[in-house]
């Protein structure tokens, strides 16, 4: 397994806690079933990372938008007046840094992939 594939993994997994803490209310608050959407996502990542072998592009893109998506959601609620490190900034920041986990992976592949020309 390489490690653009744990990152996937480690995040779709973070995303099913999170998701499952907030739905059964488990941090305090009162249940909240919008939150068992966020665990829907890290079910789809964590199947996104199965299929790494088969399509790594529509793996990696997917997981990269879900968490570009994440970030749109979370850092205006985190750096608002009612922001809170849990979960809004703790998400934001698993979201960015799968993000540029990602974006860092496809440069290194790509970087790989094309040789360079020295005049």
């Amino acid at each position: 397994m390489r490690w653009p594939q744990i990152v996937v993994f480690v995040y779709g997994l973070f995303l099913v806690v999170m998701g499952v803490i907030g739905g059964a209310g488990l941090a305090g608050g009162k249940p909240s079933p919008i939150s068992l959407v966020g665990a829907v996502f890290g079910l789809a990542i964590i199947y996104l990372g199965s299929q790494v072998a088969k399509n790594p592009r529509m793996a990696y893109i997917g997981t990269a938008v879900i968490a570009l998506l994440n970030l749109i959601q979370f850092v205006p609620r985190y750096l608002g007046p009612d922001g809170k490190l849990f979960p809004h900034g703790l998400i934001a920041g698993a979201s960015l840094i799968t993000f540029l986990a990602l974006g860092a992976a496809h440069m290194m592949a790509k970087s790989k992939a094309t040789p360079t020309s020295e005049a």
